[in-house]
């Protein structure tokens, strides 16, 4: 049968808070965005447990009323990010299974296969009584090599009433229990193993007959990989049994402190230079921000969300004898009301916004997404050119980072190499026809950060040595 719809919804940041309440994932993932920031998801994300569970809810009505659920098999795809329309799809349906996805923006971010059917056996729990009963209340930070071998049950923190108020109609198809096991799926996942740095990839579980201690799900992990930094657990519950996997993701990217980089710039080397570091709150930013203060340069760092961050910036210059201060500064809005705390006239630009990189996608080309690229690196870029020029009586020297992508483009990144490209373009006729404005491109080699920062490691340049060249040793008119 073709795919049929049978329900949208958005995720607010109040749902996530009582899904949170009920299952207790707190994994700032979910519910921090300065946190969420600084991981490859960008922004908080919505637990796939919820996803799940709100499908099954959903699903129940569809039914057969004389079929229970018997297992089921759930991959999650993508991240789903709060504020957005998921759609769900009812794919196949008979008297022995069921399966659906859900969709956003066309593209499949979870797919579930059901059984339908007689229960199972039951099945031996993996931990023994003595390991310990864990209602963790903050992600743990484990490593890949801690998680080889562990053991443990997590204590259920939600009741039966809890549960059959949020879930009414998933409860009549996999019991109150059942329910209680996947929240607390989401609690392994979220808190205990991986814990902090986690990413939930997928379940396969099936019912069994009933068994004791009905009031907890214990684990064990029967795969450590950590090649991929992948791990499978074994998992059981009262009345259920199966296998959860998840991977480990990588955590904030630190960039090099002034200290050790000290030493590659000469103190007195941009004294003259009052510098507008646009996003130097973390990654290539922060680090430019840093090298420009350590050669003498007066820094503006902006934020347009991470105020914390920008003062984490602000306060290692300053205490390290640099000058710098943070302004608040969103380059998807007109400059002039914005740059009016500036207390000098900026001489240079360093230009590193950017919006969230990797997206999920359901199409070769999405004009929207090319939008928002073309917003921030060509339209924001521009816009902030023409107020300083406007403001001002000096020359401005601007940093403009493209990258190696516009040409060596991988899969899924069409619109914002044609942002980048576009940018160049730009820049190349800035240098043409405005004459108080000098811009330098960079065709910039991937390198380590929030962003670029992947579940499996890849080969990264260094960002040190590159921005030191950048700004020492091109030309740039910092010299």
């Amino acid at each position: 049968m073709n795919p049929v719809h049978l329900s949208s919804r958005r995720f607010e940041s109040q749902d996530q808070l009582e899904f949170a309440r009920i299952s207790s994932d707190w994994n700032p993932i979910h519910m921090d965005a300065l946190a969420a920031r600084r991981t490859q998801a960008g922004a908080p994300v919505v637990h796939g447990i919820h996803l799940l569970l709100w499908s099954l809810e959903t699903l129940a009505g569809q039914l057969p009323e004389n079929q229970d659920v018997s297992s089921m098999r759930v991959r999650f795809n993508a991240f789903v990010y709060v504020g957005e329309t998921v759609d769900l799809f009812l794919g196949g349906l008979d008297a022995g299974s069921c399966s659906f996805h859900i969709q956003v923006d066309g593209a499949i971010v979870c797919r579930a296969m059901l059984k339908l059917g007689p229960i199972g056996s039951p099945v031996a729990y993996p931990a023994s009584e003595s390991a310990e009963l864990l209602r963790p209340d903050e992600p743990n930070e484990r490593t890949i090599e801690d998680a080889e071998g562990l053991t443990g049950r997590i204590a259920f923190t939600c009741t039966e009433d809890q549960v059959l108020e949020m879930f009414p109609y998933a409860c009549t198809k996999l019991t109150t229990d059942w329910v209680r096991s996947l929240l607390a799926t989401t609690t392994l996942v979220g808190m205990v193993c991986p814990g902090l740095y986690s990413v939930y990839s997928g379940l396969t579980i099936s019912a069994s007959e009933q068994i004791s201690r009905p009031e907890e799900l214990q684990f064990e992990v029967a795969l450590a990989d950590t090649r991929f930094k992948l791990v499978r657990m074994k998992v059981l519950g009262p009345g259920v049994a199966g296998t959860v996997e998840a991977a480990f993701r990588m955590p904030p990217t630190d960039q090099a402190s002034i200290a050790s980089i000290a030493s590659l710039i000469k103190p007195d080397e941009f004294k003259d230079a009052v510098a507008l570091v646009v996003g130097g709150t973390r990654g290539m930013g922060e680090l430019t921000a840093k090298l420009l203060a350590t050669g003498g340069a007066k820094v503006y760092l902006t934020y347009a969300v991470g105020h914390d961050d920008a003062e984490r910036v602000v306060s290692e210059i300053v205490n390290s004898g640099g000058r710098a201060e943070s302004l608040h500064y969103d380059v998807l809005l007109p400059p002039s009301g914005q740059l009016s705390e500036l207390t000098s006239e900026i001489t240079h630009v360093y230009y590193f916004a950017t919006p969230q990189i990797l997206r999920r996608k359901s199409a070769l080309f999405v004009r929207s997404l090319y939008e928002e690229f073309h917003a921030f690196y060509v339209t924001g870029f521009y816009d902030l050119l023409q107020c300083l020029i406007e403001g001002g009586s000096r020359t401005i020297t601007a940093f403009y980072p493209s990258t190696v992508w516009v040409e060596e483009r991988p899969s899924g990144m069409t619109e914002y190499a044609m942002a980048k490209a576009a940018g160049e373009i730009l820049c190349a006729d800035l240098n043409r026809f405005e004459p108080r404005v000098r811009v330098i491109v960079s065709r910039l080699p991937r390198v380590l950060t929030d962003q670029t920062s992947t579940i499996m490691g890849v080969s990264t340049a260094d960002a040190v040595a590159i921005m030191v060249e950048a700004i020492t040793h091109q030309g740039h008119a910092l010299r």
